[in-house]
């Protein structure tokens, strides 16, 4: 699979080998939804609001289950550990140009490019299907926030950047904003 580029003013969007173009699905509703997703994603820790009835399966490549998604053959894709840029960077583009709903396990925008070079987890669906995830984890950004040790993530990863600003390396220890007060780094 490819992207076109776009010309300037136009959305050129994914295509398969030049001649079908990519599309996200329409489902509707997670209840509905065929999900790409490791059998550890689906532990009820991880879905506060209850596990949600749909049908799973797995594909080892982060690339090519959001190329799938991207397809329309899933609804969706979702890991809740982190997932490094260099496996995410061309996976993303052509599902966001497939019109597909692209984030981190919190539900923000990834970030690319920044000195830890990974995202806390990612969320690839059709945008009815992505809303309906982050609706059914309540307390997510919660668990990913302060979480992670309980799951065996003991790296703090740097500064939280759960403000919208840019992640940068922890040089030096910084109060995270949303942290429990004293605490010098999340672990999201």
């Amino acid at each position: 699979m490819r992207c076109r580029p776009a010309s300037p003013g136009t959305v050129s969007g994914a295509w398969l080998n030049g001649k079908l173009r990519l599309s996200a699905t329409d489902t509707a509703t997670l209840e509905s939804a065929d999900i790409l997703a490791n059998r550890l994603s689906m532990e009820p820790v991880h879905w506060p609001g209850g596990v949600p009835q749909i049908r799973r399966e797995f594909r080892s490549s982060l690339a090519y289950r959001m190329a799938l998604v991207a397809e329309g053959r899933f609804d969706a894709m979702a890991t809740f550990r982190d997932t490094w840029d260099w496996d995410i960077a061309a996976g993303t583009l052509i599902a966001a140009e497939a019109g597909a709903t692209v984030t981190d396990g919190f539900g923000q925008a990834l970030w690319f490019n920044t000195l830890d070079r990974h995202n806390p987890g990612l969320v690839c669906a059709s945008p009815a299907v992505h809303s309906a995830l982050m609706t059914r984890m309540p307390g997510t950004a919660e668990r990913f926030r302060h979480g992670r040790q309980a799951a065996g993530l003991r790296r703090p990863i740097g500064p939280c950047r759960m403000d919208g600003a840019p992640r940068a390396a922890a040089t030096e220890p910084e109060l995270c904003p949303v942290a429990a007060e004293g605490e010098a780094s999340c672990f999201h």
